[in-house]
């Protein structure tokens, strides 16, 4: 179970600076956990209006600390959401807290009406979607999402088919106890 202390936020460049500021320290965990990424990249996409991010905060010392994050851009008229950029703290590794972040996304796409999930995984990622639920059999036709998704060299193109009948925060919960 996930630690009754962590709290998440979806942020976007809205131009309110408590937003900007938690979008800037997302930034920089990018640019530590994602060392191959180029740093303008990250940081053109992070504050890019079109992009989205959920971040979990660690609650402590009467202050949250952010420890993870994604970044995704959604293409409602396709009912896909391209997952970006995705990390999680070293020290917050292998405790639970990556996986409640995709579930957490899974079920904002959900809520959204959107029916798939897209991410390019590079090969220390893969084991991790496929955990997810991910898959590098693309049932998406790529005219329906050429154009408008990035595919870049050296990754894996993943998808997640989203579900409108599961609430995926919770489904451990109920597959578990």
């Amino acid at each position: 179970q996930i630690d009754k202390k962590i709290h998440f936020k979806i942020l976007k460049n809205d131009g309110i600076s408590k937003n900007l500021k938690s979008l800037w320290v997302l930034k920089h965990l990018f640019e530590n956990q994602l060392p191959n990424i180029p740093k303008s990249y990250i940081t053109r996409l992070i504050f890019d209006k079109n992009h989205e991010s959920i971040v979990l905060m660690y609650f402590k010392k009467k202050k949250f600390q952010i420890i993870g994050g994604c970044s995704f851009r959604l293409f409602k008229r396709q009912q896909i959401l391209e997952l970006v950029f995705f990390a999680v703290k070293t020290k917050y590794q292998t405790k639970g807290y990556g996986s409640f972040l995709i579930e957490l996304l899974k079920d904002y796409a959900r809520f959204l009406g959107l029916k798939n999930i897209v991410t390019c995984a590079d090969n220390n990622a893969t084991n991790f979607f496929f955990k997810q639920g991910f898959s590098p059999t693309i049932s998406l036709p790529e005219f329906f999402w050429s154009g408008f998704i990035r595919d870049y060299e050296d990754v894996i193109f993943m998808e997640f088919t989203v579900s409108s009948k599961f609430n995926y925060v919770n489904l451990n919960y109920y597959l578990f106890s």
